[in-house]
Parts: C-alpha cells; sequence; structure tokens
C-alpha cells in the first residue's frame, strides 16, 4: 500500500495538520503510527494513534486527517485517542489491508505564525 503524506496549516493548530492519502481505495484493519526512534529499539512501544477495523471495515478512498476518526474504525484500546505529534520528531504510519502492508516515515512541522489568528 503507498502512503503519501502531506500537511497544511490552519488557524488553530499549534503544528501543521497530517493527511494521509492511501496509493489506492483499501478496507483498512489496522492503522498505527508510533515515534520512529523508539519503535527502533522497541517494537511493542506504545502507539500514538492506534485505530482496528470494526466487523464492518468501510471503504477508504479519501485522505485521512491524523487523529481523526475512521468509518469504519475504533481505537485498538476503548478511550485511547491519538496523542499529540511534535514539531522535528520522526514518526512511522503502518497500515493493513487484509494480507497488504504498507509504512511510511514523516514529520510535521510548527505552524508558521499566523499574525492575524486567533
Amino acid at each position: 500500500l503507498g502512503i503519501i503524506v502531506n500537511g497544511s496549516a490552519n488557524d488553530y493548530s499549534t503544528t501543521v495538520p497530517i493527511i494521509f492519502k492511501l496509493g489506492r481505495p483499501c478496507k483498512l484493519k489496522e492503522l498505527k503510527v508510533v515515534a520512529l526512534d523508539e519503535w527502533q529499539t522497541n517494537k511493542n512501544c506504545l502507539p500514538l494513534w492506534h485505530l482496528v477495523a470494526t466487523t464492518n471495515s468501510a471503504l477508504i478512498s479519501q485522505p485521512l486527517y491524523y487523529g481523526n476518526y475512521i468509518r469504519g474504525m475504533q481505537p485498538a484500546v476503548q478511550g485511547v485517542n491519538a496523542k499529540p505529534l511534535q514539531p522535528g520528531v520522526k514518526y512511522r504510519i503502518f497500515v493493513t489491508d487484509g494480507s497488504a502492508k504498507g509504512q511510511h516515515d514523516f514529520q510535521v512541522i510548527a505552524r508558521p505564525d499566523n499574525p492575524s489568528g486567533p
């Protein structure tokens, strides 16, 4: 599964939001984001965002925003939502669609100052 990562600033975030686009429409079984340095030393580290499919996994063809609800998926641990990402830290996203798997490394950047912001 190919993954494209993009970001764009909005008026209310401290970092540039992250948008993931999958290379093709798919029914995700699992999505997980980890801090790369931590994962490289401990493959069982706690993920920052971890979703698993419910029994009715939906076909995903639209971009995914980090931390947002994804139809047909739920947190792997009930009540645990996505943790904030930090500028300059390297992260890795893992996605699984049946037997197909993909991963991509990325970083977020601080949102540029917006003098007309709130």
